[in-house]
């Protein structure tokens, strides 16, 4: 019967596991022979409910029963069956019935098991929504920063039950250090005061989780061996690192520890870094809005620096307008006028309503109105402080001198006005047309003066000629003829300055080209027998240095002409007058005659011409250079004063002896 039973069973092993199907033949056979022998219909149904507790499914209980029914017809003998059906069904029903019972005693117990798990889920994530919403709300309601981060600790620990909680920040002065901002743990400090700042990269878990960026689980601490991270408490026994991620960038991390082995899932992990993001957010947050305070603060602090420097420009402005005796007009970019200082006010006799939106022009005279109106576009075209003298008129059409001075204003690189000021110069230009006419009257006098010396000299040569009419002596005549030319040196000079625009110097170059060639003629020399070259810059020289150098020259060409070229000889006679850059002046009268006898000493001669030369070129502070080869040739150097005027243009001329120039 059992074998009939076992096979019965195993036939339908898909409802049975195979390891059952033998041990459950055996102890349904027994199970029915012993209520054969007992009739306990409990025992029966007590073997039920096991069998349901045992996870045996409804499917292989009914087939228990029908194997059971079959195993029977094929033992009993026909007779007994029907005594033997009404057993069997006792029994399988009473089987049924136990196993049913149990079946839903179990199914009530896992719905029940079932429901207090979800309602523990519930409260759990009841519990997370909370602690999000408590820390959005702190996170809203203060600005200090590390008052947020302490009750944002506090609450993860409190509300979700953890042994203690570490926030961390990296550095922003030092991206390689973490330090630890806040800490919840019930024992402070959780995290030991020489731990409060990790190296980044370091060995403990929060620098390795902050290097990777990702989250960092810990299930057993004790079989992790991390022992040698002093942020983890001795009663810890699994701990979870979250990074606090802002924008893309690690910024710090979170650590969470728990007595609990094995306390974080997967899905407390990702609950956890959401609210390691709502942090990170919330703290970065904050930074800006420091940050921003603080920029604001600054800007503030500048802003008001700048107004009070503004204010005290504007008090000096306002100063500077009021009291200034020139009338100062602010002008439109169209060139009206918008603001007028109390000068300018008392100067025009307009008041305000009367003037306030007038064109500049309608301070001017006709005859100056496009005066004014070329100052305005040369203020606008050329960018700089123009001025210019205008006839101004009243209100009452009374006019006066005014100088006008007037540049334009620029705002972020656009025309924004212009700035007048007005003078009356009425006075000024009336001392100025004195002045003027007391200069013609001097220069007339002066010019008449000039003259009559230049006449009285000429009077002094005719006088000297004369003289020399009523001797024979040629020596006598020679004399007479000298001091003839002295004079009219002399003479030449003041005669150039009545002629010249200015009375105070003369054109040297001019100067020397005329007085050599009157030499020439004087001396009446041969143009074909001796040769004159004159290479001069041109210098202009006072009388005080004019009357020296033209007296030097007069001597030194007289005394070339009259001993350097005997007995009919051929030469020529070179006067050079040049400047160098350093305002050093050289007079070079050179010629090629025969020479001045040998150890010559020009300071110590009896000639009178070269006493007159030395005793010049001392006037002067002039240097004397003899050069006897070739002929003779002196160098005269000197300095002109500086206010003496320089113009470096050379002018070359050859003459020829007699030649006028």
């Amino acid at each position: 019967m059992r074998k009939s039973l076992d096979d019965l069973l195993y036939s339908h092993r898909s409802y049975l596991r195979p390891s059952q199907v033998h041990r459950i033949a055996i102890d349904e056979i027994d199970s029915f022979l012993g209520y054969l022998q007992d009739e306990d219909l409990g025992k029966v149904t007590a073997r039920a409910a096991l069998r349901a507790e045992q996870g045996l499914s409804l499917e292989a209980v009914l087939k228990v029963v029908t194997g059971l029914n079959e195993a029977c017809h094929l033992w009993i003998p026909c007779e007994d069956q029907p005594n033997a059906v009404v057993t069997i069904n006792a029994y399988s029903t009473a089987l049924m019935q136990g196993y049913t019972q149990a079946r839903e005693a179990i199914i009530l117990n896992e719905q029940e098991r079932i429901r207090g798990a979800l309602q523990r889920t519930l409260v759990r994530y009841n519990l997370w929504l909370q602690t999000s919403a408590e820390v959005s709300r702190v996170a809203t309601s203060t600005l200090n920063l590390n008052k947020f981060l302490t009750a944002s600790v506090n609450l993860i620990r409190g509300n979700l039950g953890f042994h203690a909680v570490s926030l961390f920040l990296l550095s922003k002065e030092n991206p390689n250090v973490a330090a630890l901002m806040a800490s919840s743990s019930g024992l402070e400090p959780s995290v030991p005061k020489k731990y409060q700042r990790l190296k980044v990269p370091g060995a403990s878990l929060v620098s390795q989780c902050l290097i990777k960026g990702q989250p960092l689980v810990v299930s057993d601490v004790l079989a992790a061996e991390v022992n040698d991270d002093r942020t983890i408490l001795a009663d810890s026994r699994s701990i979870v690192v979250l990074p606090l991620i802002s924008r893309a960038k690690v910024i710090g991390g979170i650590l969470i520890q728990s007595v609990d082995l094995a306390a974080f899932n997967e899905e407390d992990v990702t609950r956890l870094q959401t609210l390691a993001d709502q942090l990170a957010n919330a703290i970065q947050n904050a930074r800006l809005y420091h940050e921003l305070e603080a920029h604001s603060e600054s800007l503030s602090q500048a802003v008001y620096a700048r107004t009070i420097e503004l204010q005290k420009t504007k008090e000096r402005a306002e100063a500077i307008l009021n009291n200034s005796p020139d009338g100062i007009l602010l002008l439109g970019s169209d060139g009206t006028i918008e603001l007028c200082n109390p000068a300018f006010y008392d100067m025009f006799e307009y008041n305000e309503r009367e003037i306030i939106s007038q064109p500049l022009k309608r301070l001017a005279e006709a005859k100056s109105v496009e005066a004014t109106n070329k100052l305005l576009h040369a203020s606008l075209t050329e960018g700089l402080t123009k001025r210019v003298e205008i006839v101004a008129q009243r209100k009452d059409e009374t006019t006066f001198n005014a100088g006008m001075a007037l540049a334009a204003m620029y705002t972020a690189g656009e025309l924004s006005g212009f700035v007048c000021s007005l003078r009356d110069i009425t006075e000024q230009v009336r001392a100025e047309e004195r002045i003027k006419a007391s200069l013609r009257e001097k220069e007339v006098l002066l010019r008449e003066i000039h003259h009559r010396v230049k006449n009285n000299l000429q009077v002094i040569s005719s006088l000297l000629a004369l003289q020399a009419g009523y001797t024979d002596d040629d020596h006598a005549n020679q004399l007479f003829r000298e001091s003839q030319n002295r004079v009219r040196s002399m003479a030449l000079v003041h005669e150039r300055l009545y002629q010249s625009h200015d009375l105070a110097r003369i054109d040297f170059a001019e100067y020397v080209h005329e007085l050599v060639g009157r030499l020439f003629r004087s001396y009446v020399i041969d143009q074909d027998k001796v040769q004159l070259e004159i290479t001069a810059d041109a210098v202009y020289l006072d009388i005080d240095m004019a009357i020296p150098c033209g007296l030097i020259i007069n001597e030194l060409v007289s005394n070339a002409l009259k001993h350097a070229f005997p007995d009919e000889r051929h030469g020529k006679v070179m006067v050079n007058l040049r400047t160098d850059s350093n305002g050093l002046h050289t007079i070079i009268v050179r010629d090629d005659g025969v020479g001045f006898p040998e150890g010559l000493n020009v300071h110590k001669t009896e000639s009178l011409g070269l006493q007159l030369v030395t005793s010049l070129a001392g006037q002067l502070n002039a240097t004397i250079g003899l050069l006897q080869t070739g002929g003779t040739t002196f160098e005269i150097r000197f300095a002109l004063p500086k206010e003496s005027e320089f113009v470096s243009t050379p002018r070359n001329k050859r003459l020829k002896a007699g030649a006028r120039t």
